[in-house]
């Protein structure tokens, strides 16, 4: 090699060193699965169920999170009929749902009915940025025909709930099953992958109520 090439790779070799460590870190996130078994559901009367996600923006500085839902499976079932979102919502139960506190709504969420089957499953990315004052909220539901959250032991009657907060501990994961007429719903949540990231439980299922009247 020769003396001009030697100082052009070493040039190059110092601009892509200082490319990455000049580049900003990654955002923090938290990966991991759902799983909930939906034996218990065949014969409810409260058929047909839909899958309700929601994404409550907690504080006011402006930091934005957003929540990836993807994988669907069914357990012999299918997503059924069309979505229904409000805020930051997108996506559909057949190939992937994101959620972003981004729009002008403190609510986010979305719902779509799904044929049963016995069980169902998705993976879940979501972003962990803190808030100022209260943090972001995150939460999965069953919904019935009413368009009410099954009853469960989580709040708000979630099966799901989860604060997003930078520091979470994997301790704190909310995962609920279902009571009464739902008993036997049950709900798995693994342990988080090696970013070590779980979620602590958002007090008040305020954040979980849902504007029945704008649904028409």
């Amino acid at each position: 090699m020769n003396l001009l090439n030697s100082i052009q790779n070493t040039v190059l070799a110092g601009a892509c060193a200082a490319a990455i460590l000049g580049a900003p870190a990654a955002s923090a996130q938290a990966f991991f699965h759902v799983d909930v078994d939906t034996t218990a559901l065949a014969g409810n009367p409260s058929a047909p169920f839909a899958l309700d996600f929601q994404l409550i923006d907690g504080g006011s500085a402006g930091a934005v999170n957003t929540v990836v839902l993807s994988n669907f499976t069914f357990g012999g079932g299918a997503p059924f009929g069309s979505a229904t979102f409000f805020g930051g919502a997108t996506g559909s139960l057949a190939t992937s749902v994101t959620l972003t506190d981004a729009s002008n709504s403190n609510f986010n969420e979305f719902f779509q009915q799904f044929i049963l089957g016995t069980s169902i499953g998705f993976d879940v990315s979501i972003t962990l940025h803190d808030e100022t004052g209260a943090p972001d909220g995150f939460s999965v539901s069953l919904l019935d025909s009413s368009l009410s959250n099954i009853t469960t032991t989580g709040p708000g009657d979630s099966l799901i709930y989860a604060s997003i907060t930078s520091t979470l501990s994997a301790g704190d994961v909310v995962n609920s099953n279902g009571t009464g007429s739902f008993a036997g719903v049950t709900t798995a949540v693994p342990e988080p992958s090696e970013y070590g990231i779980a979620f602590a439980a958002l007090m008040g299922g305020f954040l979980l109520a849902r504007r029945r009247a704008n649904r028409g």
